[in-house]
């Protein structure tokens, strides 16, 4: 299962489920688009894999998995 982190790596901005700017690696780091953008060059500074979009859960399964940070 997708682990849904709830904020930035890198500035701690929010990212909600349903927020459209949330990119994550391989081994799901995740960070703010302006952080994927502006700081890391659309790769990820702890396994140098490439960013892409984080897909957004349905909501019929975001309570049964919700996001979290581990």
């Amino acid at each position: 299962m997708l682990l849904l982190k709830t904020e930035c790596e890198t500035c701690h901005a929010p990212l909600p489920n349903s927020g459209p700017d949330a990119y994550i690696c391989t081994i799901e780091c995740t960070f703010c688009e302006s952080c994927t953008e502006e700081t890391h060059k659309g790769f990820c500074p702890n396994c140098k894999g490439n960013l892409v979009l984080r897909p957004t859960r349905p909501q019929k399964f975001i309570e049964k998995y919700p996001q979290r940070d581990e």
